[in-house]
């Protein structure tokens, strides 16, 4: 079924708070707790890694959750909506540097690291849903995670290039640090959640008007966890699915050190200073867009496995290579970078 062009924005729209989200605390949060917050490294490194478990353990219940949810919005947009608020007020609390004890900043951004991807797991998992429930045409598909791509790179642009933008202005107009980092906070909250809202309330395909709310027996999460992991355990059978969460898993972990050690580099490495990182970041950002049309186009006209295939194994092959000639200059540092986007 072809989708109106409002739809495909819409939905687009929504990716703005995925990757927001991600890149902020991908790209910031370790930044965050040493030099701001004061926590120690291996202690950051381990609430940041905390975070990446607990929410991989609550997609498959969210998940689970969203595909029984009936209501009057469908399946999916009430998650949406529900994180919405959640996200904004707990991504400003964790970039909110908090004067405790060490023990007593430990206890708190864990748990706001907990509350973090719980709240973006509640969106996420059924927004990628909803993107394939809202058309059965597989090239339609295509063209929604094209528009949903575009929108991704704008929340890169808000979560990776315009923290060091805010914390420079907001120290030049008197404030400190602290209060600059807890501005970046709610400014990327308020755009998760602004994103989240306009992308659910905007499209209204799942909307049924006159809703009967059937009678039936609900199910505690608890009580049917075993026949879940039955049923995730009977999929991990399949060997093309063990290869997908395999190469996902990989991209993660590649995803997840090169964001977070990036700024680092930049800082530390090579002496940029905040606008120097924020052009950088933007210029990584722009050609990620300039490419969604291109990438678009070819997704329809080419095998999008073997596209996927070649394409990874040239960048991987030419960024192994940069990795064992040195990364030394700013061109070289660029070129890796937009090799990586």
């Amino acid at each position: 079924m072809k989708l109106s062009f409002g739809t495909k924005l819409s939905y687009g729209v929504g990716a703005v708070c995925d990757n927001a989200l991600y890149m902020l605390a991908g790209t910031y949060l370790l930044l965050f707790l040493t030099t701001v917050a004061g926590v120690n490294p291996a202690v950051a490194g381990t609430i940041s890694a905390a975070g990446s478990i607990w929410e991989a353990m609550c997609a498959p219940v969210v998940g689970f959750k969203s595909d029984n949810a009936v209501t009057r919005f469908g399946k999916r947009k009430p998650f949406l909506m529900a994180a919405a608020f959640p996200a904004a007020i707990v991504t400003s609390l964790l970039f909110t540097a908090v004067d405790a004890s060490q023990p007593v900043k430990i206890f708190y951004y864990m748990i706001m690291v907990i509350l973090y991807w719980t709240s973006f797991s509640t969106f996420f998992v059924p927004y990628l849903a909803w993107g394939s429930d809202l058309t059965d045409d597989y090239n339609e598909r295509t063209v929604l995670r094209s528009y949903s791509y575009f929108f991704n790179q704008v929340g890169m642009c808000i979560g990776m290039v315009l923290p060091t933008i805010v914390v420079d202005y907001c120290m030049n107009m008197g404030k400190t640090v602290r209060q600059s980092w807890q501005m970046v906070g709610i400014m990327v909250g308020i755009c998760g959640a602004a994103a989240l809202l306009i992308c659910s309330l905007t499209i209204r395909k799942d909307d049924v008007k006159d809703f009967k709310k059937p009678k039936r027996k609900k199910q505690a999460v608890i009580k049917v966890l075993p026949s879940i992991l039955k049923g995730y355990w009977s999929i991990l059978k399949l060997k093309p699915v063990r290869l997908i969460i395999g190469a996902s898993l990989a991209y993660l972990i590649a995803n997840i050190t090169f964001s977070s050690d990036r700024v680092f580099f930049m800082t530390f490495n090579m002496g940029m200073n905040e606008k120097a990182i924020s052009a950088t970041l933007l210029m990584i950002t722009i050609a990620g867009v300039a490419t969604v049309p291109f990438v678009s186009k070819l997704g329809t006209r080419f095998n999008k496995k073997d596209l996927f295939k070649n394409v990874m194994a040239v960048c991987g092959v030419l960024l192994m290579a940069a990795k064992f000639a040195g990364v030394e200059n700013y061109p070289v540092m660029i070129a890796s970078c937009l090799l990586y986007a």
